[in-house]
């Protein structure tokens, strides 16, 4: 064998969409269901697109064995409560984060806020 036939490259390249349907087929494998996989998948992998590998498809493995293991709820009753006019909780029921985080951004629009606030870092 020629040395380059056993050399492993240390950065393997794929494209998102590729990530993306992986990332899904592990969390559908490790018992979610296939549209919370979806949603997870793409922020993982968004992540990924923006620089943030911290969040991105490395932590796959150590999701996968959470679920496995039953520490993240794999089909999690996420439930949000209003409780002032700016503030509300989300209980995600030890779903994943990023399914979570999507979910808080969906019901922030619909919910009676009286007031606004912006932060900034």
């Amino acid at each position: 064998m020629h040395e380059s036939e056993t050399t492993v490259p240390h950065d393997i390249v794929v494209s998102a969409d590729s990530l993306r349907g992986f990332a899904t087929a592990l969390l559908v494998g490790a018992g979610m269901p296939r549209d919370e996989a979806e949603l997870a998948a793409r922020v993982i992998v968004d992540a990924n697109l923006r620089g943030v590998d911290t969040h991105g498809a490395f932590n796959l493995r150590l999701y996968v064995k959470r679920l496995h293991l039953g520490l993240i709820n794999a089909t999690p009753h996420m439930s949000f409560e209003h409780r002032r006019a700016a503030v509300g909780v989300l209980d995600a029921d030890g779903g994943m984060g990023q399914l979570a985080t999507v979910r808080a951004m969906e019901y922030a629009p619909t919910s009676p806020i009286n007031c606004m606030s912006s932060n900034v870092a």
